[in-house]
């Protein structure tokens, strides 16, 4: 729901309205949702060192994991960590993106992964 408020001059409030959101106001919270999502990914892991991740991903998969040494293991282990910290990022997105209403704070870290 959208809440509207009305003040008069002294700063009190005369009326309060209360809507639901439009069809394109909740494709734009959507889009902005997506946006944060990305934003917190992004700090956390550039596209750089997604390039990079990738590029070891797929070197270790030519190697085989059953030819890793215990760096390469080691590497494998922490690039999963941070797989899953992206995947949990969608899903938090998914689910902002779902609720109804959508709440109008959703940047606050309390609805995002650590």
């Amino acid at each position: 729901m959208r809440r509207r408020e009305t003040y008069d001059g002294d700063g009190n409030i005369i009326d309060v309205e209360e809507r639901p959101f439009t069809e394109q106001e909740i494709a734009q919270l959507i889009q902005a949702i997506k946006a944060e999502a990305a934003r917190r990914i992004e700090k956390r892991f550039p596209v750089w060192k997604q390039s990079n991740a990738t590029i070891r991903a797929l070197s270790l998969l030519r190697a085989g994991e059953a030819n890793w040494d215990a760096d390469q293991q080691q590497q494998a282990e922490d690039d999963e960590k941070e797989f899953l910290w992206l995947e949990s990022v969608r899903e938090a997105s998914n689910q902002l993106e779902d609720m109804n209403p959508i709440p109008e704070d959703f940047t606050a870290d309390g609805y995002w992964p650590v």
